[in-house]
């Protein structure tokens, strides 16, 4: 109540942030938390670049804080913003903000649903707003140019996208966690094959360097090999990535 206030709203928001420059950890706790609820609502970017300055922490219960909040931000309709916040800061981030980040964006991969299809369970979150900013022949996705005809602006999401998965995957810290949701999406296509061909667009951007190559190929050749639930999707991911054994 006190942020929607015109007048004490300054006032509130110099405390939480006062709380988030202490060194006492609950504080900054209850600073993410404010943030997260009671600030991104009303004032989207003062809040998100609050929860920025938490990500540069050791601490767990810091982190916890701060990754609740963003996803509170992300499922409570800022989703593009959000998205679009990480891959701004994700160039200059270092150390524990960088390990924070990407766990923070790993998370916000195990999320599904976005309102503005009728087929939205169907969809991982992340890899919609990958979709629907890809680019192709006539410079839109046919998602986005759905989402344009309806009046809407479609996000450019997909370098982002690509940019923080190459790095999870790429990260000592998060590629067992990377490659444990990547595995899960292509599961998830083998079991609702609305986003498939997505996923393959995004396995192609992934699909980057040898290593890379040789990464992912091992990993879908034992989804796709599967003697109990051989997986159609990573069959055709195979197919398309060239994989040198």
């Amino acid at each position: 109540m006190a942020v929607r206030d015109p007048v004490v709203a300054p006032h509130a928001m110099g405390l939480v942030r006062s709380w988030a420059a202490t060194g006492d950890r609950y504080r900054r706790m209850t600073a993410g938390l404010a943030w997260g609820v009671g600030v991104i609502p009303l004032y989207p970017v003062v809040g998100l670049r609050g929860l920025r300055r938490l990500l540069r922490t050791e601490d767990t219960g810091v982190r916890t804080t701060t990754e609740v909040a963003l996803l509170m931000a992300f499922a409570g309709g800022l989703r593009s913003m959000v998205l679009d916040a990480l891959g701004a800061w994700f160039p200059e981030a270092k150390g524990a903000e960088r390990s924070n980040l990407l766990g923070v964006f790993l998370r916000l991969c195990g999320l599904r649903g976005i309102e503005e299809r009728p087929d939205a369970d169907a969809w991982p979150s992340v890899l919609w707003l990958f979709d629907r900013s890809l680019p192709v022949p006539g410079g839109t996705s046919s998602a986005a140019a759905a989402s344009v005809t309806a009046g809407a602006r479609a996000p450019r999401s997909y370098v982002d996208v690509v940019d923080l998965w190459r790095a999870a995957l790429d990260s000592g810290g998060t590629r067992k966690e990377a490659l444990r949701v990547l595995k899960s999406w292509v599961r998830w296509a083998d079991d609702r094959g609305e986003f498939r061909e997505s996923l393959l667009d995004l396995i192609d951007f992934l699909a980057e360097g040898e290593t890379a190559v040789r990464r992912l190929g091992y990993h879908l050749e034992l989804l796709a090999d599967d003697r109990e639930r051989p997986s159609h999707t990573a069959d055709l991911a195979l197919s398309r990535v060239l994989y040198v054994i």
